[in-house]
């Protein structure tokens, strides 16, 4: 170790200084005396030397110090280390406790608004989605002429919400809201359908099919609108001017469905 070089070497140039200054108090003797004596104190001097090498070589084994200094320096570079990933644990756990308190100041204001929305303390006022759907089928052929009464569907595969009235062909909206309307019929094929879907006594959507005069059987038209239907309205399909038929592979239908609650 470097330390120990420069602390043995300043304890030697104290010693020959301290021998020199005892040499230059002492009384003159000849040159034979003066080798001798000479001799004697680098000798003495040599062996204290010696002596304090093993001393200091002995402390530095009792404190567990590495002579050559690499275990100091491994420790330290250890420590440096373990100092740099905690400091990047702890970014990161700051970083963590940020995005945490942003999605909890969130859900706060979402909460406080949902509240607030509901009119009552520590209560949410969640409105209950309404479901409306119908869908009804005719296997029999009605002879329409030239009635515009509603189309009569006898057969209900489905009527959630009860708006569909199987006696009489209408359905009537149970809340207002969007809804989407399809419907098909079959004309035989000497026919000119006239064909509608009326809301409220208005048509919302229309049209004419004309089958083919060399069909082998009867030919079917769908047609479909989404419209905004207010709570009451009755909601029909017409179809005039021809024949309606039906079979096992052709079927007159409507249906609908609410789209959105309004």
């Amino acid at each position: 170790m470097d330390s120990f070089r420069l602390f043995k070497e300043i304890l030697i140039v104290s010693l020959v200084i301290k021998v020199s200054l005892t040499f230059s108090m002492e009384p003159k003797y000849t040159k034979f005396q003066y080798d001798e004596q000479l001799l004697e104190k680098m000798i003495r001097l040599e062996i204290f030397v010696k002596e304090m090498e093993k001393e200091t070589k002995k402390l530095i084994s009792e404190s567990g110090i590495n002579e050559t200094g690499s275990g100091i320096e491994n420790d330290l570079t250890g420590l440096i280390d373990k100092q740099s990933t905690f400091e990047i644990e702890l970014e990161n756990l700051f970083d963590a406790h940020s995005i945490m308190r942003n999605d909890l100041d969130r859900l706060i204001r979402r909460m406080d608004a949902l509240e607030q929305s509901g009119g009552g303390e520590g209560s949410v006022s969640v409105k209950d989605h309404t479901t409306v759907v119908f869908n009804a089928v005719s296997r029999t052929a009605q002879d329409r002429g030239g009635s515009s009464d509603p189309v009569v569907f006898e057969s209900i595969i489905q009527n959630e919400g009860g708006g569909y009235d199987k006696s009489n062909g209408i359905f009537t909206a149970p809340v207002a809201g969007v809804y989407q309307y399809n419907a098909q019929l079959c004309a035989n094929k000497e026919g000119n359908l006239e064909y509608a879907i009326d809301v409220g006594g208005a048509n919302i959507i229309s049209g004419e099919f004309r089958a083919a005069s060399d069909s082998d059987d009867e030919k079917c038209i769908s047609f479909s609108a989404a419209y905004l239907t207010a709570k009451g309205q009755e909601v029909s399909v017409e179809g005039h001017n021809c024949p309606l038929d039906a079979g096992n592979d052709d079927l007159l239908y409507f249906s609908g469905v609410l789209i959105k609650e309004v």
